[in-house]
């Protein structure tokens, strides 16, 4: 009887384990977030991500990571690093957000290497370039086109703010975040295009140097911009104290 009795009780304690470890498996596996993970592998060295990989191919995430992707990202350094078409905007809000979600410390370290670049990448005049620290052509010029500025800003406001999820960064980036909203809003008003005495809207992409109008490839000439002067205005109406006009 006795032989049974501790039969019995080593079948329970079997059983409570294995469902305890099975417990543990499905909390292991909620805290990972498949398009984070996949973030993290495109990453770059000075925590920026590319819009297009070595060979001119288009980052795309719904994308498997066969061999010969998972090469191509390999092959591509630190110099294809942009914030042109949502590129590392998009991935340090997308991390942020997984990390509030998962709890998962690695999203949230990818995440602030991220921001540890835009703050790098940004000119002393407030403007961002297309990338960095590739500054080859137009690529090193104050880029409001395709939304490329407003987007980090959004994001420097956020974490000024605590607000969108951001309020999970290092607090250390507060003060930070404040000054570049503070010179890329400086930014934003010099490059405001005055006609006639009146200000009107802005450019595409500005002369880093000079902050006059500058053309991009051959089909973007130095113009006005009506859907980049847009997400401008929005940004500015985020704002809690704006000054008199």
């Amino acid at each position: 009887m006795k032989n049974i009795t501790r039969i019995f009780l080593s079948l329970m304690c079997l059983s409570l384990y294995s469902c305890a470890s099975a417990q543990e498996a499905t909390q292991t596996t909620q805290k990972i977030d498949e398009l984070a993970e996949k973030m993290l592998v495109y990453q770059l060295s000075n925590g920026a991500w590319p819009k297009q990989l070595v060979g001119g191919i288009v980052v795309k995430y719904e994308l498997p990571l066969t061999d010969a992707l998972l090469a191509k990202i390999k092959a591509t350094d630190y110099m294809h690093a942009t914030i042109d078409n949502k590129a590392t905007s998009r991935e340090i809000n997308a991390l942020v957000k997984a990390y509030k979600t998962t709890q998962n410390k690695s999203y949230l370290v990818a995440a602030e290497k991220g921001i540890d670049y835009l703050f790098k990448a940004q000119y002393a005049n407030g403007g961002w370039p297309q990338y960095y620290p590739d500054k080859s052509s137009y690529r090193a010029e104050i880029t409001y086109n395709d939304d490329a500025m407003i987007n980090v800003l959004n994001i420097m406001l956020n974490i000024a703010t605590q607000t969108n999820d951001f309020e999970v960064v290092n607090k250390a980036y507060i003060a930070k975040a404040e000054d570049a909203v503070k010179r890329g809003l400086d930014c934003i008003l010099k490059t405001q295009i005055n006609q006639n005495g009146k200000l009107t809207i802005w450019a595409a992409q500005y002369d880093q140097n000079t902050l006059k109008p500058a053309k991009a490839r051959n089909f973007e000439p130095a113009s006005l911009s009506t859907s980049e002067s847009v997400g401008i205005v929005k940004f500015l109406m985020r704002l809690k104290s704006p000054s008199p006009a």
